[in-house]
C-alpha cells in the first residue's frame, strides 16, 4: 500500500473512532486530522470535507463487499445492498452493545437497527446512482432525524 492510501486510512480509521462516540456533526476535521496524527492541510489535501470522507469510507466497505458480491446467485445490485445492509447492521448493533456494557439488544432494538439499517443503505444506494437531488450534507442530516428515538439513547 503506497504512502498516500496509508495516510488515507489513518484519517478514515480516526474518523469512524469519533463517530463512534457522537455525532458526525459534532466532529471537527481538526479532532480528525489530530487523532489520525496528520494536520489539517493533509487532511484537505485528500478530502474535501468530513462528507467527503464520510463518502470513502463507504465506497471502501462498499469496494470490500463487492469483492465478494454475485457469487449467491444474487444479481449485483441486489447482493450488493443486502451485503452492505448485513455489514450496517452488524457495525451499529456492535457500536450499540460497547454503548451499553456489552449487554445484548432487546428484540425490539434489534428490529429498530434493521429498519434503520435497510433504510439508510437503500437511501444512499439510490442517491448514488440517481443525480444526487440533495447534497450529502443534507443526506446526513436526513439519517440524524431518522433515527429512531429508540436508538437515540443508545448511541449518544
Amino acid at each position: 500500500m503506497k504512502s498516500s492510501e496509508r495516510t488515507k486510512e489513518k484519517i478514515a480509521d480516526a474518523f469512524c473512532e469519533l463517530a463512534s462516540g457522537k455525532p458526525i456533526s459534532r466532529i471537527s476535521v481538526r479532532e480528525i486530522a489530530q487523532k489520525s496524527g496528520v494536520t489539517t492541510v493533509s487532511f484537505y489535501h485528500y478530502f474535501r470535507d468530513k462528507y467527503d470522507l464520510s463518502v470513502y469510507i463507504f465506497v471502501r466497505k462498499a469496494t470490500r463487499i463487492m469483492d465478494r458480491v454475485g457469487h449467491d446467485g444474487y444479481r449485483w445490485r441486489d447482493s450488493f445492498v443486502f451485503k452492505v445492509q448485513q455489514s450496517y447492521i452488524q457495525e451499529l448493533s456492535d457500536l450499540i452493545r460497547k454503548n451499553v456494557g456489552g449487554c445484548e439488544l432487546t428484540r425490539a432494538e434489534e428490529y429498530a437497527v434493521k429498519i434503520y439499517c435497510a433504510g439508510t443503505v437503500q437511501t444512499v444506494f439510490e442517491w448514488l446512482m440517481a443525480e444526487k437531488p440533495i447534497s450529502v450534507e443534507e443526506l446526513a442530516l436526513m439519517f440524524e432525524i431518522g433515527l429512531p428515538k429508540r436508538l437515540e439513547g443508545l448511541l449518544k
